[in-house]
């Protein structure tokens, strides 16, 4: 993931090679940076494949295609950060979270009196693109 490396980590294979291919995404994930010096933060977020990409976007490819999430998912990402040109590829425009391998969706009944099909959790989970889970309050607590 070239566009998340640090520029100087860069320039070792750069100068044992004879050509370089550097493939990422810079309108995605920035660099991890562990320092908390603003001035060090600064110089050293910006990587080699982002200044590359400003000075020399005629170089560049987009890959049009993502094979990766649900349509409406990628068509905000779409129009948020590449002008609309992102497509979704037939295979996954239509996908839901009960399509994908080892997810299962298990229950029955759901307990409530006159609770809709349509309107239950278990309804709503299998026909979900995109699930958010609010952890708060579960003891999950992250290290640092």
């Amino acid at each position: 993931e070239a566009a998340q490396a640090l520029e100087a980590s860069c320039w070792i294979p750069i100068l044992k090679g004879k050509r370089i291919v550097l493939a990422g995404d810079h309108k995605q994930l920035a660099p991890t940076i562990k320092s908390r010096d603003p001035q060090v933060q600064k110089m050293l977020g910006r990587t080699l494949f982002e200044r590359l990409m400003t000075k020399h976007a005629q170089i560049s490819r987009m890959l049009q295609i993502q094979y990766r999430m649900h349509q409406s998912i990628a068509d905000w990402a779409s129009h948020a950060m590449y002008g609309g040109r992102l497509m979704s590829h037939d295979s996954v425009k239509s996908r839901k979270l009960c399509h994908l391998p080892y997810v299962s969706i298990q229950g029955g009944e759901s307990g409530n009196e006159g609770e809709d099909d349509e309107t239950s959790i278990l309804s709503t989970t299998q026909n979900a693109s995109l699930l958010l889970i609010d952890t708060a309050g579960c003891d999950m607590f992250e290290s640092s």
